[in-house]
């Protein structure tokens, strides 16, 4: 391996335009690229996009390396890197959790809503009797009766609801979700 003032050096003509040293930074922390990208499991159609942020991370690494801040090179590089490819793997994460719910508003038979479907039925707008949603809560499960009562009605948080009724947010946030589901179907059969 190189000493620590060749890295600097190195580093230093690399920010300057000068391939042959940016060259050989790749080659001698290619190790430290390719392990960024192996920490993490992804599908193989992916691999190539994570080896791509970890090398964009190192090239980033290079570009913004300041070394009168008394860090080595090589520590900064490790640690941007797999900040990067960290950072690529939550939002991936995040995305592909909005596409599922998003996939999930659905009719029920694992096709996905269209935005026309998803608009809103003209009737829908006309108020319910009294009676009409007595019956729709009478449909509903205690527990779900409850979460409708507290968070729609009374406004109370998942989290204060969770902590009053001893059980996580988790658990609030199903009995919230079926009831809703209920409600919908309920509503729907209603309007016909």
């Amino acid at each position: 391996m190189f000493g620590e003032d060749r890295f600097a050096c190195t580093v230093l003509r690399a920010q300057q335009q000068d391939s042959t040293a940016l060259l050989m930074l790749l080659q001698e922390f290619e190790n430290v690229i390719v392990k960024a990208a192996r920490r993490f499991t992804v599908p193989h159609s992916e691999r190539g996009d994570l080896l791509q942020e970890a090398y964009i991370a190192f090239l980033l690494a290079v570009q913004q390396f300041d070394p009168t801040r008394g860090v080595p090179f090589p520590a900064y590089a490790k640690a941007k890197t797999q900040e990067r490819v960290w950072h690529y793997i939550r939002v991936r994460n995040r995305n592909h959790s909005r596409e599922l719910a998003d996939n999930s508003l659905g009719d029920g038979e694992g096709e996905a809503a269209t935005l026309l479907e998803m608009q809103p039925d003209p009737q829908a707008a006309d108020s319910f009797c009294e009676l009409e949603w007595r019956s729709l809560l009478t449909s509903l499960s205690e527990r779900e009766a409850l979460a409708v009562e507290k968070i729609v009605i009374d406004g109370l948080s998942m989290a204060e609801l969770a902590r009053m009724e001893g059980v996580s947010a988790d658990t609030v946030k199903t009995w919230k979700r079926r009831a809703l589901v209920k409600i919908r179907a309920e509503i729907k059969k209603a309007r016909g």
